[in-house]
């Protein structure tokens, strides 16, 4: 692992979206009578994604859930950033499998003010993981507050280029639970990860990475001016 630590206490440039459309499934009874006892959502997109994209309580797009979701049926051109809004947003930000739709490009979520105090996200459950990173690369968690039990941000498998930046992760300072952190890379394979600039309290672990095995190394991963303070078992832990 090479780790660098500082710790203080072809497509069109248009905008894409998606229309949806409910269709109902009918099936024949015996007396030869239609009797509708389902229905699907089609989802169609008029172009590819890219520039920004707001997400407030009022707007086209209430959660950050929702574009990621435009991401994945509808595919990006360009570089996209997710503004949101200042507010309290209780989803689980799934980031899992985006490499191919990201197509070599940029997604960014940050605060519309660039105030990491404004953007509360605290996942749909009591205990939760509030953003969960999977086989994706080239994404940027910055200026958002994770708050609640569970874990803040997870890697997991293979990533490459992701950055967390300017964030306050606030778990739960009580928890017993070994899983609990406030960023985890366990049983990961990542490659230029940076955590840079964050307030990280609480959980079991405040940073906590572990690879696949001793002969897979980590490699170029950047841990810089983090305040880490408050984990049940160890601020730090490495393996």
């Amino acid at each position: 692992m090479q780790l660098l630590l500082n710790i203080s206490n072809k497509h069109p440039a248009n905008r894409k979206t998606a229309s949806k459309q409910r269709q109902p499934i009918t099936r024949i009874r015996a007396n030869n009578t239609p009797d509708t006892v389902a229905s699907k959502s089609v989802y169609a997109c008029s172009s590819y994604l890219s520039g920004t994209y707001n997400v407030s309580s009022i707007g086209t797009y209430t959660s950050i859930g929702s574009i990621l979701d435009l991401i994945r049926i509808c595919g990006v051109s360009g570089d996209v950033t997710i503004s949101v809004a200042k507010g309290t947003y209780a989803e689980d930000l799934d980031f899992s499998d985006l490499w191919n739709s990201l197509n070599g490009h940029k997604l960014t979520v940050t605060a519309a003010s660039g105030n990491a105090e404004d953007v509360v996200i605290t996942g749909t459950a009591a205990a939760s993981t509030k953003a969960f990173i999977s086989n994706s690369r080239n994404i940027v968690l910055t200026n958002l507050t994770f708050e609640g039990v569970g874990s803040g941000v997870v890697l997991e498998d293979t990533n490459d280029n992701i950055e967390i930046s300017n964030c306050r992760i606030l778990m739960d300072t009580t928890t017993t639970n070994k899983m609990y952190c406030c960023i985890s890379m366990l049983q990961c394979r990542p490659n230029k990860v940076k955590i840079v600039n964050n307030e990280l309290r609480g959980a079991f672990y405040g940073i906590q990475t572990e690879g696949f095995s001793a002969r897979e190394q980590m490699t170029n991963i950047t841990v810089c001016d983090n305040y880490i303070y408050g984990a049940e078992y160890g601020n730090l832990f490495y393996y």
